[in-house]
């Protein structure tokens, strides 16, 4: 029998795991009725998926990082466990990112490679250390 705070700590994780689907998709620039579109389900499914409130099976999450084109692990970002630590997970950088962040990080990302795109970041650096 699952405990109660194992309990609580799935249902914490199922939010994170679809706070992550969240910004995924509105970094690839789809919205919910495309992405449920694409798997096969409502935009109402994939909404309960963002919100944690249904949790994502693992043949929906693989089918997912397919659509979305990312590694199964982005999913698990910030996910904790009460027995014992996920190997190779990382932490979310930015857990509570804006859509006005989340924009900036796409249109970053569409940049070509290069030196263009290697001074922004530096400019970025040099006004977040001020």
């Amino acid at each position: 029998m699952t405990s109660k705070s194992a309990k609580a700590q799935q249902r914490q994780n199922s939010e994170v795991i679809g706070a992550n689907l969240r910004r995924i998709r509105t970094m690839a620039g789809l919205s919910q009725e495309r992405l449920g579109e694409l798997l096969g389900v409502t935009f109402q499914q994939v909404q309960k998926y963002e919100k944690g409130s249904n949790r994502i099976s693992a043949p929906v999450l693989v089918e997912l990082s397919a659509i979305l084109s990312v590694d199964i692990q982005d999913f698990f970002a910030g996910c904790s466990s009460t027995s014992r630590k996920v190997r190779g997970v990382k932490a979310n950088p930015v857990p509570d990112a804006t859509p006005r962040t989340i924009e900036l990080a796409v249109r970053l990302n569409a940049l070509p490679r290069g030196n263009a795109r290697e001074g922004l970041f530096k400019l970025i650096d040099a006004i977040a250390a001020t």
